[in-house]
């Protein structure tokens, strides 16, 4: 159950003596849910308020711990009012400042102090609250008033319903920060809608959408709501002080009466509609913007069969109205971390060709491009995000141009976005990345050179792991992988390196928190062990959504972000000593970026191509980097018309680099994300004389295929299989 209360003023001796009561008889049977609303203060403004809100929260803080099992069991969440500390009166408005809430954050951890508004997903069910005083506002603007005071909900509601939007209002009325105006929007209808609003209590029902005002606790006679999800009911409640008689008399059978025990809490399997990527901002873009931070939801129900280690996974999701900073980068990620729809992408039709994406990986192993995961626009709508599926992998013979499309088999427990995926010896080793419960830190390996494709996840590993997190970069030397960097929760345990919060990341019930981190940890994949190395030098900032690349024992990272900076340095690592080094980027050179790649073509050279900079710009320009005279040099190509962010680059046999997939916008825009399935490719070397013999051997295929015979036979069988491709694009 979701008990729902509004303008609870923390301040005021009679309203903290009500809430005592109310803890006492929900007490045995502790909620799933407190939510209080705003505003918490009873006196608001003036010198004092925050310091007498800081006390204030103390008390309510003290009050719960004095009930151990609603501590232990039940979470709380405080949407803040329009006369709480914020900004201003514009909507949406922020959480309450983390200076203010931080020690009650620490003795009540399952507490979230989101925006106004906010959306929370409970199982399948989408629950959007606002804490403001709509109705007087709306009646007063209206063009025709309803003719009887009782029909004023249901007007509002139909209102609110038909217009899609939270506050259809002119803005001198309800003043919207625009950038975020796609948060105040309810098309699709959500399921629940909770207006916290000082109206008379009311809860109606409208095109299938439950619309409750719990009316103003201490206004109203203590009169709150209490929600059932299973049966989508509401309960009237009023005097606190009778709550128990209440409570035990009408619900006594509590949990039972929805399926669960009175021992057990119902499991919470959140799934957002949305994604937060660079870090998860629009319906589409605030997850976008998460995603360099934090990251893209994934599809329910993948996890239905996991095993007892999904209790690691987080029970709830939120989507906050505000989460600027990409979280980034979402992600900003990063969460460099916004997130997509509780199911995955499939075809109404057979493609032969991948569908368009960004976030995904893409490994090379002998003349194949393999890419796998990513997430697309819906199709039917655009500004939800799916997942790409789990158990579909496509393969890009280099050679041919052809696309086939694999399924896989194996344990690969969901879908996912901004994983980090390298392949040695012809096994596709896949770490980290963001699905519908938050970040991961499990890795899984793929041998791609199989008759069946099964996937298995890598178990029992000696050392300390990784944290949970994605958009991170890897190196690969000897045998090993070396993991650097990222956005997701803070690591539990001594990791060496740097953990930066990111205080305007979305909170998930049990997390600690998400962040940018510049750790460095090694997998040995002959002992399969962890460790982390002790590092020497100026160490690079904490970042994600940026990119590694390896040249002879030298581990570059350039770019990503950190906080709400793209960045623009270089740095290598010596894989011997283990020390770091800043190399200069002239001024003229690349400007500041994420999302971008950057491949290694030669043993002294590194392609450079595309991205996202601090001013939200999808980028198309391209550089290449001399390792050995640490110079830039801009190169020139046919695809400047071609932006690209959050691709994948390959580097081929013959001196190619193929970039595919990615988006060609601003993500983290109000706009439809221009996701492609392009495959652009770009001579970056000379072609090699076996590769102009070939071409030339096709060009004039009919005077020389009857000495085709006594070619080699891997040169005779990659001529028909170029064959093959000419004739195929020729009919």
């Amino acid at each position: 159950m979701f008990v729902v209360v509004s303008d609870v003023w923390l301040d005021s001796v009679e309203v903290m003596q009500k809430i005592h009561v109310m803890f006492s008889g929900y007490a045995a049977m502790p909620p799933t849910c407190f939510i209080f609303c705003g505003n918490f203060s009873s006196a608001p403004y003036g010198k004092t308020q925050i310091k007498s809100l800081k006390e204030s929260l103390r008390a309510l803080a003290d009050a719960i711990c004095a009930y151990p099992s609603i501590h232990a069991s039940s979470r709380f969440v405080f949407v803040p009012g329009p006369e709480d500390p914020g900004p201003s009166t514009i909507l949406p408005r922020p959480p309450l400042a983390d200076h203010i809430t931080e020690e009650f954050r620490q003795r009540v951890p399952f507490s979230v102090f989101t925006t106004n508004p906010c959306r929370i997903q409970y199982c399948s069910q989408e629950i959007v609250i606002i804490r403001e005083d709509l109705v007087n506002k709306m009646c007063r603007n209206c063009v025709r008033l309803p003719n009887n005071n009782l029909d004023i909900p249901n007007h509002f509601v139909k209102t609110i319903l038909s217009q899609g939007h939270l506050t259809p209002l002119p803005l001198y009325v309800s003043p919207v920060f625009w950038s975020y105006d796609y948060t105040l929007r309810v098309y699709p209808v959500p399921d629940v809608i909770i207006f916290a609003d000082k109206y008379d209590p009311f809860s109606i029902t409208n095109t299938d959408c439950l619309c409750i005002n719990p009316g103003s606790f201490p206004r109203s006679g203590f009169t709150f709501k209490v929600y059932y999800p299973s049966n989508r009911t509401v309960e009237d409640r009023w005097d606190a002080c009778s709550l128990k008689f209440h409570f035990f008399s009408s619900n006594s059978k509590g949990y039972k009466e929805n399926g669960f025990t009175s021992g057990s809490r119902p499991h919470i399997n959140g799934v957002l509609p949305l994604k937060f990527a660079e870090k998860q901002t629009s319906r589409k873009g605030f997850m976008a913007e998460m995603e360099e931070d934090i990251g893209v939801l994934a599809p329910a129900g993948e996890d239905d069969d996991e095993s007892d280690r999904d209790e690691e996974d987080r029970e709830f999701d939120w989507i906050a109205a505000v989460d600027e900073e990409e979280d980034e980068e979402e992600e900003d990620e990063e969460e460099e971390d916004d997130q997509p729809m509780d199911i995955e992408a499939s075809e109404s039709f057979e493609l032969d060709t991948p569908a368009e994406r960004s976030g995904h990986i893409a490994v090379v192993d002998r003349n194949y491009m393999y890419v796998w995961g990513g997430y697309k626009n819906a199709q039917n709508h655009g500004f939800f995000d799916l997942y790409l599926p789990r158990n579909e992998i496509w393969a890009y013979n280099m050679e041919t141009g052809v696309w086939t499309k694999h399924i896989t088999e194996g344990n690969l427990h969901t879908s996912m976005s901004g994983s980090c995926g390298v392949c040695v010896d012809g096994v596709l080793y896949l770490f980290g990345g963001h699905h519908a419960r938050g970040n991961t830190n499990r890795i899984y390996r793929l041998p791609l050179r199989a008759p069946n494709l099964v996937w298995e996840e890598m178990r029992n590993l000696k050392g300390l792991p990784p944290s949970c997190k994605d958009k991170l970069g890897c190196w690969v030397q000897r045998n090993r992988l070396i993991f650097f960097g990222g956005y997701g929760y803070a690591a539990q345990g001594l990791h060496r390196g740097t953990f930066e919060f990111d205080e305007s990341s979305s909170f998930v019930w049990d997390s600690p928190g998400r962040g940018w981190n510049n750790h460095i940890h090694i997998l040995d994949l002959e002992t399969s062990t962890w460790s982390q190395p002790i590092t020497k030098g100026n160490t690079p900032s904490p970042r994600a959504a940026h990119v590694c690349a390896m040249v002879g024992n030298r581990g570059y990272v350039f770019g990503g972000r950190y906080k709400n900076y793209r960045l623009n340095d270089l740095y290598y690592i010596d894989m011997d000593t283990w020390e770091w080094h800043e190399m200069s980027v002239p001024q003229q050179g690349p400007v500041g970026r994420s999302w971008h790649s950057f491949t290694p073509v030669s043993p002294d050279h590194i392609f450079l191509f595309g991205g996202f900079t601090t001013d939200r710009q999808a980028l198309s320009d391209a550089w290449l980097y001399c390792v050995s005279k640490n110079e830039w040099k801009p190169f020139k190509h046919s695809h400047t018309e071609r932006p690209r962010l959050w691709h994948t680059a390959c580097s081929g046999p013959d001196g190619e680099v193929f970039v595919f997939g990615g988006c060609a916008n601003n993500l983290l825009s109000n706009h439809i994300a221009a996701h492609s399935s392009e495959l652009l490719v770009f001579n970056v070397q000379p072609k090699s004389l076996v590769r102009f013999c070939m071409e030339a051997a096709l060009q004039h295929r009919e005077r020389l295929a009857s000495s085709w015979d006594y070619l080699p036979k891997h040169l005779l069988h990659s001529l028909q299989q170029r064959m093959g491709q000419v004739n195929t694009l020729g009919s």
